[in-house]
């Protein structure tokens, strides 16, 4: 059975990858990993969508001092569902299925990376992208509502 959500390219925006010099392996801390993303859709009406995944790790200076590593890795992703797929499906879809593909294509570029670098490589851990979703749905919605003056009341 064919996927709904298609992937018609990618590309790699960003990689910056920084090794420890110092990094003895004795202390090595749990990565410290952020993940943000961004999805836009085509202003056509069609139901194509622009997908952009950020990935940094030990971006912090003590973070990167227990660390092998240091990388920032911008992935983009372009989508599309076929034209009769109804907007619930679409607004259900794109975010995780669309994250979770793009995911996938930066482990394997950091693992690719790393592989061949001083700790040797690096599998970027599994990420809960549900409750990324939820997590930057809730941000935003916090931010609009700072945003929105308060009416006083005038006497």
């Amino acid at each position: 059975m064919p996927a709904l959500l298609e992937i018609d390219e990618y590309s790699i925006d960003g990689f910056n990858l920084q090794a420890n010099a110092d990094f003895d392996g004795e202390k090595e801390s749990p990565n410290a990993l952020n993940v943000d993303f961004n999805i836009g859709r085509s202003t056509t009406g069609e139901p194509r969508f622009e997908v952009r995944l950020f990935i940094s790790l030990n971006q912090k200076d003590e973070q990167f001092a227990q660390a092998p590593y240091r990388m920032d890795l911008n992935v983009v992703g372009y989508f599309h569902f076929p034209d009769d797929t109804d907007e619930e499906t679409i607004k259900k879809m794109i975010a995780p299925n669309g994250l979770a593909i793009l995911y996938g294509i930066a482990r394997g570029t950091a693992a690719h990376m790393t592989g061949c670098s001083r700790f040797g490589k690096l599998v970027l851990p599994s990420v809960n992208f549900i409750e990324l979703i939820k997590e930057k749905g809730r941000a935003e919605k916090a931010q609009s509502r700072r945003k929105i003056p308060k009416k006083t009341s005038k006497n």
